[in-house]
């Protein structure tokens, strides 16, 4: 969408200005209705890196968040890990989030 000049001045606009980055979703919970599941990101060193030159094979997004779990981030999977330790939901719900998880990555 962007020539290389406007994507690199896109990126470091990104990089100075992300806080956070907040993904939700609702799934069905064992008792009935719906439990918010969530992933999150804040900003650091690597996540200001990998936002000004790409992802690439030592420096994920996913890998920023699962390290970043003593500043409270978490990922979608973690999340639902957690609910599903906890007893809010099924195995089935777990699995059938993980799944589609792992397809929209793909």
């Amino acid at each position: 969408m962007f020539t290389k000049d406007e994507e690199q001045q896109l990126r470091q606009r990104l990089a100075d200005t992300v806080r956070y980055v907040v993904s939700q979703r609702l799934v069905s919970k064992i008792a009935g209705g719906r439990l918010l599941v969530t992933e999150i990101m804040g900003t650091s060193l690597r996540t200001r890196e990998t936002l000004l030159y790409g992802e690439s094979e030592n420096r994920t997004f996913q890998e920023i968040i699962e390290a970043g779990n003593t500043m409270g981030w978490h990922t979608f999977d973690q999340s639902l890990l957690e609910a599903y330790k906890t007893d809010l939901i099924s195995d089935e719900t777990a699995l059938i989030f993980l799944l589609a998880q792992k397809q929209n990555a793909t």
